[in-house]
Formats: C-alpha cells, sequence, structure tokens
C-alpha cells in the first residue's frame, strides 16, 4: 500500500477540515518557510482565498525591458514517439526548442547532423504550427572527458567550431546549445576559448548557448561567452534513500546567486519532467519517466502524491519483501511550486527537460503563463498519461487494447505562501496499451503476398498454394480489387485470408490523415462489398514502421490502431520484386527464415510481372518444410478463431456502395487511366513529329542557285479578291515591281461589297499586265478557277489579296520547276504586320511551324499545303485534276493533295518570300483560323478514300495520316499536357502543404518533368526553326515562350470549335476579315 506524510497544520486552500492524514515512513527534509532565501521568502507573501489557484507571476516570461517574451525552452535529446506527440501538440507554448540532432557520439570523430528527412518533416510541421518558433539543436557529448581532451588543444577546438558552422549552414539553423554538464570543471577554461573561436567561426547573430547544472559555480569566463546558459534545476547529490530532485530550497538558493551574477534574460532554468524511484537503501536511483511512475502508484494503490515537507511529488509503497521504496516525483504540482518560487527569485526563461516524458499537465501550466502572465494550479488538477500509448513487446504484429481517460488530483494550497502543500489522487487516469505481437519463438512462418489481386499472377499462386496445402495471407491494393474483384473471391474461396494495403498503394508517412482515412475505408468497404468480410488487418505499403517518428506517420499510425486495425509487419522479405531469378529469391527467402528475423514472410502477388515469384514459392515451401518450419495461418500465430481477423459481414453489407460508389469510383480510376494513356500518346505524337522533322530537315536538300528557263515562261498570277479595297493596291504594287517581267495579273472579284474592282479599274485599266475581271460571290475556289480559265501562262500563282511579294519572290518560284514532274513550289510566308502580340506570335509560327515543316516534309514528298499567299502551280496539271474545289475552306490544301495523287512532286523554295496581313484582332484571327481548321477536317474528309485508292502510296500512307496526327489530333490533344501540368503541380503543392516536409510524390513530379521536357523540346524544335531562318528579326525569339505557352490554346480553341461545328454538320461560308493595309515590304 502507498505510504505518505501528509501535512498537520494546513487548512485546504478552499477552507475546510484538513484532508486525511496516512501513515507513513517518510524522512523528514529541512524545508520550512524560513528556510528559503530571504529575498524570495519574502516574495512569497500571504494571499487570499481568491488568488491562491490562480497566482499572477512578477518576472516569469519578461523581457529585459519589461515586455512579454514568455521564454519557454523544451529539450528534447532523443526523438521519440512521446517527445514528438508533445512537441506536435504544445508547439504554440514553445519559445525554443533544442532537439538532439547534432551528434558528437565519438569526439575523435567528427559532429554528424542526425536530421534526415523524418526530422526535416518535424521541423517543418512545427514551424507552420509556430512560425515564431525558434530552433537551436542540442549537442550532448557522449563522453564529457573525451570531448574535453580533444577542446584541450587549438587545433581540436578549431575543428569543432568548423564542424558546427558547416552543419548549422547546411540547415540554416540560427544557433545552438552546448550541453557542458558531463564536462570536468578543471577545462573550464578550454570551454570559454572554444566558445571564443566558435562565436568567430559562426555568422553574426548566431546564438550559442552552454548547459550547466544549477549546483555548478557561475564562471565568468563561460558568462560572457555564452548568449544563454540553461541550467539543469535537478541532478544534486543526494543520501540514500533519495530526496527530491529540486528541492525548493536548493533551487531558491543557487537561482539567486545564478541572479545575482547574470542578467536574469540569459538564464534559462530547466526543470525535471522525471521521476526516480529509490528501492529499498539502493545507493542510486532508477530513473522513471511520468507515465512510468504514475503506473507504478496505480499498481501499488497509492493516493497521495505529494511530500508536504518539501512541498514536491512524492510516494512510498512496500515491497513483496517487506523493503519500502520511494518515488519522487516531477509533477504538474512540484513544477508549481517552483515556478513560483522561480518568478519569486526573479527568474525570466524556464525550460522543461526530455521533452514528452513528463507530466502532460505541465504544459497546461505554460499555458496560462504564455497566454495571461500566471501560474494555475488548475493545471494540476486533471491527471493524464503522454499521448502516446504504453508499448509492450517487439513482434512484427501491432494493435491497440483500452481507451484513455483522464483522471482527476485533488490540489490542497498553504495559506502563508500560496504553494501546493498537497496532491490526493481523486481517479487515476486510463491509457492505451499499443502491444506488439510475437509468438514464442519457434518454427512457424506466415506466409504472406500483397498488391495483388492480379489475373496473371494471383491464380497460379493460389494453385500452388492448394497443391501444397499451405495457407497465406493476401494484403490487396484497393484499386486492384476494384478492377479484378473476382481475385478477391477467389482468395476468401480458398480460405486464405485477406488484409487491406491502402487503395493506391501510397507511402502513409507522406499523407495526410484525410486522404489516408480514405484509403483506408475505401479498401475495407470493396473487400467488405466485393469479399463479404471486413478484415482487420493491414500492411503499410513500404513497410513504413513508425520509427524514426515524424508527425504525419504518428497521425497515421494512430489512426490506423484507434481504428481497430492489426498492422502486420514482415520481418523475412523476400524481395522478390527486385530479384532477377527465382534461385535468388529462394537463397534470400530461406537465409532470412533461417536466421531467425522474424515469423511474417513477405512475397507479392501484384505490381508487376512475378513469373520469378511463381517459380520460386514451390522450392520455398519444400526446404522450409524440409528444415521443420511449419506454415500456419495469422489466425493461428495469433491464437485466434479466423472471424477474428476476418468476419464475415454478408453480401448485402454495403449494397449502396456496390450500386452507387463502386462504379463511381471504377469509371474515375479507368477515366483517370485514359486520361494519361491520351497524355502519354499526345507526347509521343509531339516528340516524335518534332524529332521526324528535324531529322527530315538535316537532310533537306542544299538551296538552288536562282536559275531561270531561256526563254522565261510566261506566268499568269491569279489575285482572287472579296472586299480587299484596303490591300489590293499595295499587292498590285508589289507584283508589279517583280523582277520577272513576263508574266501577267488577273484579279478577280469575287463579288465584292466594297470598291475593291472600282479601285482597280480606276488605277490601271488599260495596263499591258494587268486584267480586272468581276463575277457573283461563289467563294475563293470558283475565283481562283475562272482566273486559271482566263490565263495565258503555263504557270500560274494563286495570290490572297492581303500579300505583297518581294522583287525576286516570282523569279524563286519559277526557278524551282527544276523537273517535269515538279507540279508546284511552296514558297516561303511570313507576316508582314509584326506590330502588336497577337501577330508577333502569328509571325513566329509561320516561322516555327510551317515552313521548317515544308523543308523537312518536302524530302518524303508530304507537303500538305501549298500556301495561297505564295505558291506557283504548273497550269496544266492543275486543270487535269479539275483546279480547285469549291467544296471545301481549305482549298489550296485540297489541291495539293490531289496533285500528290497524280504522282507529282513539290518542292520548298524559302527564299520565294512573301509578307501577308495577319489579323490584329483576337476576333479576325479566331475567325480565319477556325476556317483553315473546318477547312482542314474538309480536305481529310473528302480525301479519306486516299488512304487505299490512292496511286501515290506516300499519300496514303504519308500525307493524309499526316494531317490527321498533325494538324488535327497533336493540336486537339495538345491543352491535355498543360491540364496534366496544373493537376500534378496543384495535387502536388496541396499534398506537400498538408504533409508539411514531404517532397512531392514521385508520379506528380515524373508529369512535370514529362511536360518540361516536352517544352524544352519544342524550345529546341522553335530554335532550329530560327537557325534555317538566319535573316530573321532575332528579337521575336524573345515571345517564343508566351507563344508556345499561351497562343497555342488559341489555335486549339479554334480547331475544337471547328470539329464540333463538323460533328453537328454546320457549313461554314469563306468570311472576310478586316484589313488594315499595314505591311510593307520594308518589314
Amino acid at each position: 500500500m502507498a505510504e505518505v506524510t501528509a501535512p498537520a497544520s494546513e487548512e485546504k486552500a478552499m477552507g475546510g477540515p484538513l484532508l486525511p492524514a496516512v501513515a507513513g515512513t517518510a524522512v523528514p527534509l529541512p524545508l520550512t518557510p524560513s528556510a528559503l532565501p530571504d529575498a524570495v521568502r519574502g516574495a512569497l507573501e500571504p494571499v487570499g482565498p481568491e488568488t491562491l489557484r490562480r497566482r499572477p507571476v512578477r518576472a516569469l516570461g519578461l523581457g529585459a525591458d519589461g515586455a512579454g517574451a514568455r521564454r519557454i525552452h523544451a529539450l528534447w535529446p532523443e526523438a521519440t514517439q512521446a517527445g514528438l506527440a508533445t512537441a506536435m501538440a504544445e508547439a504554440s507554448h514553445i519559445d525554443v526548442l533544442h532537439p538532439g540532432w547534432l551528434r558528437l557520439d565519438d569526439p575523435a570523430q567528427p559532429l554528424h547532423l542526425a536530421l534526415g528527412a523524418e526530422a526535416r518533416a518535424t521541423r517543418d510541421q512545427l514551424l507552420r504550427l509556430n512560425p515564431r518558433l525558434a530552433i537551436l539543436p542540442l549537442l550532448a557529448p557522449w563522453d564529457g572527458a573525451a570531448l574535453a581532451t580533444r577542446l584541450s588543444t587549438l587545433a581540436g577546438r578549431q575543428s569543432l567550431a568548423t564542424e558546427i558552422a558547416a552543419a548549422l549552414a547546411a540547415e540554416d539553423l540560427a544557433g545552438l546549445l552546448i550541453d557542458f554538464t558531463a564536462l570536468p570543471d578543471a577545462a573550464t577554461a578550454d570551454h570559454a576559448a572554444f566558445l571564443d573561436i566558435l562565436r568567430s567561426t559562426l555568422p553574426e547573430g548566431a546564438e550559442i548557448g552552454v548547459r550547466r547544472n544549477l549546483g555548478d559555480g557561475a564562471e565568468p569566463s563561460l558568462i560572457t561567452s555564452a548568449d544563454f546558459i540553461v541550467l539543469d534545476a535537478f541532478g544534486t547529490p543526494v543520501p540514500a534513500g533519495g530526496a527530491p530532485i529540486a528541492p525548493l530550497d536548493w533551487l531558491a538558493a543557487n537561482a539567486e546567486r545564478w541572479l545575482d551574477a547574470v542578467a536574469p534574460g540569459r538564464l534559462v532554468f530547466t526543470l525535471p519532467g522525471h521521476a526516480t524511484l529509490w528501492r529499498g537503501e539502493a545507493a542510486a536511483p532508477e530513473q522513471l519517466d511520468f507515465s512510468a511512475a504514475v503506473a507504478l502508484a496505480e499498481s501499488v494503490g497509492a493516493t497521495s502524491l505529494f511530500d508536504a515537507a518539501s512541498r514536491t511529488g512524492r510516494f512510498d509503497f512496500r515491497a513483496g519483501d517487506g523493503t519500502t521504496s520511494r518515488v519522487w516525483l516531477s509533477d504538474a504540482a512540484t513544477l508549481f511550486n517552483q515556478l513560483a518560487i522561480l518568478d519569486a527569485a526573479g527568474a525570466r526563461r524556464i525550460g522543461i527537460d526530455r521533452l514528452g516524458e513528463g507530466d502532460p499537465q505541465v504544459w497546461t501550466l505554460a499555458a496560462a503563463l504564455h497566454a495571461r502572465g500566471e501560474l494555475s494550479s488548475h493545471a494540476a488538477e486533471a491527471f493524464a498519461y503522454a499521448s502516446v500509448p504504453e508499448t509492450q513487446g517487439s513482434g512484427e504484429l501491432a494493435y491497440i487494447s483500452g481507451t484513455a481517460s483522464i483522471g482527476a488530483r485533488q490540489i490542497a494550497h498553504a495559506r502563508e505562501d500560496g504553494l501546493i502543500s498537497d496532491v490526493r489522487v481523486a481517479r487515476f487516469p486510463t491509457r492505451q496499451t499499443l502491444h506488439n505481437f510475437e509468438s514464442p519463438r519457434d518454427r512457424r512462418i506466415v506466409l504472406s503476398f500483397d498488391d495483388g489481386p492480379s489475373p496473371a499472377n494471383t491464380q497460379p499462386i493460389l494453385d500452388i498454394l492448394a497443391q501444397k496445402q499451405v495457407p497465406a495471407v493476401f494484403f490487396v491494393v484497393g484499386d486492384a480489387v476494384l478492377r479484378h474483384p473476382e481475385g478477391l473471391r477467389r482468395i476468401i474461396a480458398a480460405g486464405h485470408e485477406v488484409g487491406n494495403h491502402t487503395f493506391s498503394h501510397v507511402n502513409m508517412a507522406e499523407i495526410s490523415s484525410e486522404q489516408f482515412r480514405l484509403e483506408l475505408n475505401s479498401t475495407q468497404e470493396l473487400i467488405e462489398s466485393a469479399g463479404g468480410v471486413h478484415s482487420r488487418l493491414f500492411r503499410p505499403p513500404y513497410l513504413i514502421n513508425r520509427e524514426p517518428p515524424s508527425p504525419i506517420k504518428q497521425a497515421n499510425f494512430d489512426l490506423l490502431l484507434e481504428a481497430g486495425y492489426i498492422s502486420v509487419n514482415a520481418a523475412v522479405d523476400s524481395v522478390d520484386w527486385a530479384a532477377d531469378s527465382p534461385a535468388r529469391i529462394v537463397a534470400r527467402t530461406l537465409a532470412a527464415i533461417r536466421s531467425g528475423e522474424g515469423h511474417m514472410l513477405l512475397m507479392h502477388d501484384g505490381g508487376g510481372p512475378r513469373s520469378m515469384t511463381i517459380a520460386a514459392l514451390p522450392e520455398i515451401i519444400d526446404q522450409a518444410r524440409a528444415e521443420g518450419y511449419e506454415f500456419v495461418s495469422l489466425a493461428d500465430y495469433f491464437g485466434v478463431p479466423p472471424e477474428a481477423l476476418n468476419r464475415p459481414v454478408g453480401a448485402d453489407t454495403h449494397p449502396l456502395y456496390r450500386a452507387l460508389v463502386m462504379p463511381v469510383v471504377g469509371t474515375y480510376h479507368w477515366a483517370g487511366g485514359v486520361f494519361f494513356a491520351i497524355i502519354g500518346v499526345t507526347m509521343i505524337i509531339g516528340i516524335g513529329r518534332m524529332v521526324v522533322v528535324l531529322a527530315l530537315s538535316a537532310f533537306a536538300r542544299p538551296q538552288r542557285r536562282l536559275v531561270l528557263p531561256d526563254p522565261a515562261p510566261l506566268v499568269s498570277v491569279i489575285v482572287p479578291a472579296y472586299n480587299e479595297e484596303a490591300v489590293i493596291l499595295a499587292t498590285l504594287r508589289s507584283l508589279l515591281a517583280s523582277d520577272y517581267s513576263n508574266l501577267e495579273i488577273i484579279v478577280v472579284d469575287d463579288g465584292s461589297k466594297d470598291n475593291t474592282f472600282a479601285l482597280v479599274t480606276r488605277h490601271y485599266a488599260g495596263h499591258p499586265r494587268v486584267v480586272a475581271l468581276t463575277k457573283p460571290n461563289g467563294g475563293k475556289a470558283s475565283a481562283l478557277n475562272l482566273g486559271i480559265a482566263r490565263a495565258n501562262g503555263a504557270y500560274f500563282i494563286g495570290l490572297d489579296a492581303d500579300t505583297q511579294f518581294g522583287r525576286d519572290t516570282i523569279s524563286w518560284l519559277i526557278a524551282g520547276f527544276t523537273a517535269p514532274d515538279i507540279a508546284a513550289v511552296a514558297g516561303n510566308a511570313k507576316v508582314g504586320n509584326r506590330h502588336t502580340i497577337l501577330t508577333k506570335c502569328q509571325a513566329i509560327e509561320y516561322i516555327t511551324s510551317q515552313n521548317l515543316d515544308k523543308r523537312g516534309f518536302e524530302v518524303i514528298n508530304a507537303i500538305t499545303v501549298v500556301p495561297g499567299c505564295v505558291g506557283a502551280w504548273r497550269r496544266d496539271a492543275v486543270l487535269a485534276v479539275d483546279g480547285y474545289c469549291d467544296r471545301t475552306l481549305a482549298e489550296d490544301a485540297d489541291l495539293t493533295v490531289r496533285i500528290l495523287c497524280e504522282g507529282y512532286r513539290i518542292v520548298y523554295e524559302p527564299r520565294a518570300i512573301a509578307l501577308t496581313e495577319a489579323p490584329a484582332s483576337l476576333r479576325d484571327f479566331l475567325k480565319q483560323r477556325f476556317r483553315w481548321s473546318f477547312g482542314t477536317l474538309q480536305v481529310i474528309w473528302k480525301n479519306k478514300g486516299l488512304l487505299v485508292t490512292s496511286p501515290n502510296k506516300a499519300v496514303g500512307w504519308l500525307v493524309i495520316p499526316q494531317m490527321v496526327l498533325f494538324q488535327l489530333t497533336l493540336p486537339f490533344l495538345a491543352p491535355l499536357l498543360d491540364l496534366a501540368l496544373i493537376w500534378a503541380v496543384s495535387t502536388g503543392l496541396w499534398h506537400m502543404g498538408m504533409n508539411p516536409g514531404q517532397s512531392m510524390p514521385d508520379h506528380n513530379l515524373m508529369m512535370i518533368q514529362s511536360w518540361l521536357l516536352y517544352t524544352v523540346l519544342d524550345g529546341i524544335y522553335g530554335l532550329a526553326a530560327y537557325v534555317d531562318e538566319w535573316k530573321e528579326d532575332k528579337k521575336l525569339m524573345l515571345m517564343l515562350p508566351v507563344q508556345r505557352l499561351f497562343y497555342r490554346h488559341l489555335l486549339n480553341f479554334a480547331l475544337a470549335k471547328a470539329i464540333i461545328l463538323a460533328i453537328r454538320g454546320r457549313m461554314v461560308g469563306w468570311g472576310t476579315l478586316k484589313r488594315e493595309g499595314t505591311v510593307a515590304l520594308s518589314g
């Protein structure tokens, strides 16, 4: 039973009779109010009942100027689960955190910065919770004497200072705390010299703290070298049988001594959070954390947890052998008294030692100090264990039992000084227990398979298991169950166990609790609806376990275990997913089994081809059995009925889920797969096109010399015009200025509603080389055909009325007819009105997408369009195919395809330059591009039969497919690449925001990298076009990113509109664009 000495002359804090005393054998301690220093005793003046429980502080937390700095330090030397949980829960009440990231286990070796991915995730999450938090890592040497030896030489001091500076700079840390408590006092001068070197090595403003014992002397050299000093208010020499961990009189006297020597703002008084257990007359105590001490108090029936004489926590108990043991506690009540003493002494900064090991209610005290500047004993009334479960065992199966609840303590105060004078247990708290189950070490093996079901792998494995009569447990992925529910049903029908392996095989250390809950629940509901069982089994993908701790991982494990799951790890890993032969799988697996690493054998039936696993499995079973191992089910291993792990739930447990949710989820994932497949196809088409065109351009014929036939043949230039009064005269002037003199110009007015025809007749009536014709409006094709009929030349040029030729353009076009089988020469169209962002983008498009394509496709005779603004035709070849067709809006593309079908060649002449007026307004631009896209659709549909009937197989196998893939499919699908980028960036950033410290998921990075690859190659493609057009304006290259990233979506919009109208069966007319007449040949 508990034995406690209770106060004999003090009243309850709120009046009334004394708390009942319990007989005890406590050792009286010398503490009385008179034993405190005079200044401290004077500050603890009598208080009234109304202020007993809420005591305003006078000094704690105040800065040097009296402002509220409220500096609370937390020391976290080891990355424990309890410490992590406390740091996350109490981050807003911690001002400075000292994690044990700087390791010097062997002073002869370099300093080690223990800051891996888990620690970085913790740091980032803490800073998210408390942006003002300062993190100054703790350097605690394992061997104080060895460190003293290193610091005894100048070289040793300099090397350690350099290592510290490099470690802090690597993680952008603003300082550190160095633990000097274990260093001998004789080395103080060396310590001070080291701090001076460190100060000069670190950047200006870096904080240096030193950790000392409160009972140490206030060495002037250390005081001047450090920015702050952390003083451990515990660890004093005590007699046999023990004494309080931090006696109040000792605390007060030493605090007063240090405060007389050092400014209060530079001192941090660190209070203990642990307990000490003195067994009988032992010379030294055992150290317990607070939760272990509370569990011990409950087990021995202690109800009084306080020592009246010392005003600190204590309980006694008699062991089975009759000896009396004593436990000294550093609980919230003790801390209340210690803080009151420190406040009375004038202390301003406090520290909490060994984060997570102390009384959780200490942080309620800290919250009151932070928020209201007061000490509140209400914090000590609640009674709780640490927030993490008690851990038992070390096996591969983990599950939680019990529930957590808050207990209660009754608090009494002494009226003369307001300190807590007694603590009684009204109700003990309860806690959960985390069981890590392991069967007694025997020769039993549980065979498990992850990542299925798979239609290719699961059934062969089930056949082997049936043949060998071996049970197994299959940890299924929800997505695989959704796609192959019959595989799950076969597993269950064969008598095997099933477990949850998340829905998408996600790393639970990298996702938020909300996402993990969705992964867990979705898979559970699929198992129930498709397989008819409720599974308590879970295996984390990638065999993630709780160590080392991280905020995300701990939260998700807590969620998992509190939901009643049993986490099944696997110490025997076959590594079959990485093996290159069945023999390696067999050897690795049997070696792991023989080593006794564990009882859970991990293999895979999904996640990829598993032929080697299937081949290795029979031999593993046979050899293991031959060596005396037995394969058992998880239920047998666990010693429970099968239904305790896989409980039948019936076929109709989730009828709504099966009827509605599963189809929706299935459709979503099917659509997602199709979406990313389309993206992959789009990238293949796009990158393939760029590579092909660049390769073909490299093999393009060298540029010809300008050699004209002698005599020069007559060339007819046909100018169809519809409402072109703004540009027609400039076009005619450019033609008449040509250095090719043997030409005739035929202007065909297609029923214009403006003064186009009148202007031509007024200015060129009677001109020997200009003929003006007019006709009712019938479209561009009919106007061109009329011009061809009236033409006299062997060659003709169909010229758009908004285009101006250079002086040598016609000469270069006619020089291209170097062989009888060349029926057309395509020229180099350029935008002449480059005055706006829109027209500059069109100029880049003409350079990079149209002219470079023609240069490459000429090599395989697959030029798909001779542009209407600059192209020459052999007249008899055109008449042989009945001229232009008026059933398409892309009459020039249609004529090009039909000419190719007749076996003719079409070549490209880049020096035959024409300047065309591009639409300057967005409205006119979209109108033009819509007409072009609609016309391309018409040409493809009109000539679809040529795929199989054309005598020129190049048309069927190259030209038409090239138009379908590169002019329709690729532009139509290209926006999906940008949508995929937006999806990857947004969901990746959301993931990183929900999971601070975690990097972007691999599939998001892959999508972003793919988009960047495509964009870079597209940029290279554009630059290659500029190399080919070396005389072009280089300033346009600065617009290339804008043109590539934004302008192309306008093209995609026009194409999508054309496709929609084509599907609906709508027809589109030639239309007209507003002309501004801004093209000049000098441009």
